[in-house]
């Protein structure tokens, strides 16, 4: 439905964790918005999310990741 809830109340309000060491005397803005089933999925959309199932191999140490950069850069990658 996408409802967006907005509230003014002190941090004292507010569960510890939520809080992130915020004064409890402090009056702090709570934004709650409802989420689509879709989004509570634990996928990845939007315009680039079509590279990152693209993931290359992972580098074992700075020679690699110079020697890929290179690659990329001269067109060989």
């Amino acid at each position: 439905m996408n409802r967006i809830v907005v509230r003014q109340v002190p941090a004292g309000e507010l569960p510890v964790d939520l809080r992130g060491g915020i004064d409890p005397s402090h009056r702090v803005e709570v934004t709650v918005r409802e989420l689509a089933p879709h989004e509570t999925e634990n996928r990845v959309t939007g315009h680039f999310s079509r590279f990152f199932g693209q993931r290359r191999a992972n580098f074992t140490d700075v020679d690699g990741i110079l020697a890929h950069v290179r690659a990329v850069r001269d067109g060989e990658g």
